[in-house]
């Protein structure tokens, strides 16, 4: 879900104290930096330009399906977010123009987010998700256009995450699922980095075998904690994401491009960089 309100209450202090403590060896080449690489921002986020400066940055989205400001060089991915009327009266509509967008036309379309989550906006059981996404996505399939199931938590009990994918794939026929976009977030105890290390590749792992073959995205993923704990963090995962071994992980996005998380002041700071 796009709200994650324990990160922010971890997060917002610790970026505002030490948001350009040190040098950042990730950024040192900008343009070394994986073509799976994008934004998850939302409508308070600053102004997205600050990313030109990132050519790897290709892609965004906003769990929305209006593009709310992303520069037209980046491609805009469209959401579902669910079968609301906030969202399904202005679906087409939104497609149709995001289709139109020039050289950083969208090529892929996500669907429902989290709705294996208790309480999201989202939530539904598989045979709503299944009728759904028959009923507004599978028009959308062709060569042109890539589907991606709905996206999933990495949630483990009540049928949720991986279980809810995998009964989603089974169920969903006929339906056309180019890719599966999954989410993940750390443990909440003040865990090693290391263990949050581990339990990322082990539960995107089990994503891969998961997918079936499909591609996956990781359009959401973050670790709970301080500036220092999460760049740790990224420095051991954002090699291991883009390496070829890891080639059916095909785009991910940290979270999130707003103040308190990955900017300052409306400037990338050290961790958004």
């Amino acid at each position: 879900m796009p709200f994650k309100p324990q990160l922010y209450i971890f997060l917002f202090s610790a970026l505002s104290a030490i948001a350009f403590a040190r040098p950042n060896p990730l950024i040192t080449n900008p343009r070394s930096l994986s073509s799976k690489r994008g934004l998850a921002y939302n409508s308070s986020h600053p102004a997205l330009d600050i990313f030109d400066p990132y050519p790897k940055i290709t892609w965004g989205h906003c769990w929305t399906s209006v593009d709310l400001g992303l520069p037209s060089q980046i491609e805009f991915v469209p959401t579902l977010t669910d079968l609301t009327p906030d969202a399904l009266p202005s679906w087409d509509a939104n497609v149709k123009a995001a289709l139109s967008r020039g050289s950083s036309s969208t090529k892929y379309l996500m669907s429902f987010n989290e709705p294996d989550q208790p309480g999201s906006k989202a939530q539904m059981d598989v045979g709503s998700a299944v009728a759904g996404y028959q009923q507004y996505m599978n028009k959308y399939a062709g060569p042109s256009v890539k589907l991606g199931s709905p996206s999933v938590t990495n949630g483990v009990v009540n049928g949720m995450g991986l279980t809810y994918l995998s009964n989603f794939l089974d169920a969903c026929n006929p339906c056309t699922v180019d890719f599966v976009p999954v989410h993940w977030y750390g443990c909440d105890n003040n865990c090693p980095v290391d263990q949050d290390v581990q339990m990322f590749k082990d539960q995107m792992t089990q994503a891969m075998g998961a997918a079936r073959g499909k591609p996956v995205w990781i359009p959401e993923f973050g670790r709970l904690g301080s500036l220092e704990d999460q760049q740790a963090f990224l420095e051991k995962v954002l090699p291991w994401l883009d390496d070829a071994a890891q080639a059916q992980i095909e785009r991910y996005a940290y979270f999130l491009v707003i103040d308190g998380y990955l900017t300052t002041g409306g400037a990338l700071n050290q961790l958004g960089q």
